[in-house]
């Protein structure tokens, strides 16, 4: 049977992340072109898009502590439990937070409100995913939080390390300037002269690659996850995933629209986001997908019962 990672078949995963790396090479060759002849500075798709494109990847990063606490249902422990307490009240408010700080806040002065803002906006998701996942059995809970909390931190810090050496010009940077075009650089330069340059422009100026809205958006293929957290959603898996990468695409041309990005920081911010997303959900679950669909694998071997009742030397298949 062909082997599916998130719903998805393997070499369809893997003919995605090809498509977002010959847009990368499109990018790298064209990227200042492709800005010039699409941008639409201040466009109304591109202003929701650049407040609403993480929303998904922040509503995962909470759930994952929702998923924690329902993951600890019936187990003792007075320690695990006030662990357990901490996380669902702690990861959603934290989520909650760094939305409004990271988004928000572009558009209001004040940190706090901002937070604030973050919190109460992303209260009515956290609050919907935990009713969507109330039911799920433990150890699924666990390993879909994992999956949610670790694909976030690693694309989230991957972004900002690679954003901090590379220090690549926005296109927005380089249209405020008077003949600005000067001071476009390729992704791969990893180059700070024109950061030097400019000490007292805005840092946010110069990080241009990746795209950390695409690649945050990328993580929205999780949801693939959800049948596996509630079984009225089973065999929907796929479609999760094609939801996902719909939004992500959309995020992507926003942010290209507006001129926050080129081409190639957006391809890459994909390639990202849905490379890392699926590596660290086949780490947590590997050979599991297949045995959630109910079908059973090719190899099976004789394994001796030992169980009490059965017969001395009885023996019985399972599947692997």
């Amino acid at each position: 049977m062909k082997k599916k990672i998130l719903a998805v078949p393997f070499f369809g995963i893997l003919a995605l992340l090809l498509v977002f790396a010959a847009l990368i090479a499109v990018g790298t060759v064209y990227d200042l072109r492709i800005s010039e002849a699409f941008v639409r500075l201040g466009n109304p798709f591109g202003m929701a898009f650049a407040l609403i494109g993480k929303y998904p990847a922040y509503a995962l990063l909470g759930a994952s502590g929702i998923l924690f606490f329902l993951s600890r249902r019936g187990k003792k422990g007075a320690f695990g439990q006030a662990v357990s307490f901490l996380l669902l009240f702690g990861l959603p408010l934290i989520a909650g937070a760094l939305y409004g700080y990271d988004d928000i806040h572009e558009s209001l002065s004040s940190a706090a409100l901002s937070c604030l803002l973050g919190i109460a906006g992303l209260a009515p998701a956290e609050i919907g995913l935990y009713f969507l996942f109330r039911n799920a059995e433990g150890k699924e809970a666990f390993n879909a939080g994992m999956a949610f909390f670790f694909s976030f931190v690693i694309v989230l810090a991957l972004c900002f390390l690679l954003k901090s050496a590379a220090s690549r010009p926005r296109y927005l940077f380089l249209v405020s300037m008077e003949g600005g075009t000067r001071y476009y650089q390729p992704w791969y330069s990893f180059n700070n002269a024109v950061r030097e340059a400019f000490p007292d422009e805005n840092p946010s100026s110069f990080a241009s690659w990746p795209s950390a809205h695409a690649a945050l958006a990328s993580l929205a293929v999780l949801t693939a996850l959800f049948p596996r957290l509630n079984g009225k959603l089973k065999g929907k898996g796929a479609y999760f995933f094609l939801i996902g990468e719909i939004w992500a695409l959309l995020v992507a041309l926003a942010r290209l629209s507006d001129g926050s990005h080129f081409l190639s920081d957006v391809s890459w911010g994909a390639l990202i986001g849905t490379g890392i997303g699926t590596l660290v959900a086949y780490l947590i679950y590997g050979r599991g997908f297949e045995r959630k669909e109910g079908k059973p694998l090719r190899k099976t071997k004789r394994v001796k019962a030992k169980r009490r009742g059965e017969k001395e030397g009885g023996a019985f298949e399972i599947d692997l």
